[in-house]
């Protein structure tokens, strides 16, 4: 038994991933393939009566794609939830390790998949997150500056060779916090500074968080938000003269941007692409629904602000 082609590091499983094998013998026989890989993927599939045989592995992992990362109450540095580090295992024969994503990326250099200025104002309360790659090892320097002076603790972690996400939780970006700085490196050398100024967040604001075109986990808080419609739907067999449950209930609400730069505009106007779209509330992340996925620039083809209806579950009330 020997492998003759299997994927290569940095595919995306969007795309199809072929696995080629060769049992090496004359007459056919029915081969047990196994998917291994992280957060206890594990998924057998046996092959009847064959010598040589090819098995597409991306629609087995296609429900791991966009998922976001779990906010902890400590600094942390994680694989990417959409990330994937897997073997295939056919008839105790296994395969070298395999590093995917949900979309493509290069297995060299160190670099950031998320966009991010240099320097730029960030809410309190709002955790900060970035998907960073790096090829072995990744460092990242967290400094924080209060009215009392400044704090600095390091962090390191094996990367792998995949895509990891940085999170700083919400209860570190407190209000005593003035200022949050960066410093991202690869074990050899630092390769991205980003420095956060804390201000104030408006009550209702609104931090939505997606994936760009790269695989990075984006964010944005809006600070506007304004209810737009309730939706309420009976079981069926509704009656006024008993209790029935509702069946759905949602809530639609408008965020409206501010006026940003040019190219914070753009990196806003690309949420529309994401597949998934989450808001961000403390350390919790929630699915939500974009009413619609349209935007229109100006006569010059720019967008000045950007404006969204978005629906999520109805969480109170009598149900």
């Amino acid at each position: 038994m020997k492998f003759t082609s299997i994927p290569q590091n940095g595919s995306s499983w969007r795309d199809s991933l072929p696995v080629s094998f060769d049992t090496e013998l004359t007459e056919p026989s029915d081969v047990v393939l196994q998917i291994k890989g992280l957060e206890g993927l594990n998924i057998t599939r046996r092959l009847y009566s064959v010598t040589q045989a090819t098995i597409d592995v991306a629609p087995y992992l296609k429900s791991y794609t966009c998922t976001p990362p779990q906010i902890a109450e400590a600094v942390s540095i994680t694989p990417s939830k959409s990330a994937q580090r897997l073997q295939i295992v056919a008839d105790g024969v296994t395969s070298p390790y395999i590093t995917l994503f949900h979309t493509p990326y290069s297995s060299s250099g160190s670099y950031l998949l998320s966009s991010v200025e240099q320097r730029q104002s960030h809410p309190v309360g709002v955790p900060i997150l970035l998907t960073v790659y790096a090829q072995r090892q990744l460092t990242v320097s967290v400094a924080i500056t209060t009215s009392r002076g400044t704090t600095s603790q390091s962090y390191v972690a094996k990367t792998n060779g995949m895509p990891m996400d940085i999170v700083i939780p919400a209860g570190v970006v407190s209000e005593s916090v003035q200022s949050i700085h960066l410093d991202i490196g690869d074990g050899l050398e630092r390769f991205c500074s980003v420095s956060y100024d804390i201000v104030p967040m408006s009550s209702n604001a609104t931090t939505l968080v997606w994936f760009n075109s790269s695989g990075g986990i984006e964010s944005y808080t809006f600070p506007t938000s304004l209810r737009v419609s309730y939706d309420a739907r009976l079981a069926d067999g509704a009656d006024v003269e008993r209790y029935v449950p509702l069946s759905s209930a949602t809530v639609c609400y408008r965020l409206c941007s501010a006026f940003e730069p040019h190219a914070k505009m753009e990196r806003l106007a690309k949420m529309l692409f994401s597949p998934r779209v989450f808001r961000l509330d403390g350390n919790t992340i929630t699915p939500i629904s974009l009413r619609s996925r349209h935007i229109e620039f100006d006569s010059h083809g720019m967008l000045k602000q950007m404006s969204l209806e978005v629906e999520e579950a109805w969480k109170g009330g009598v149900r």
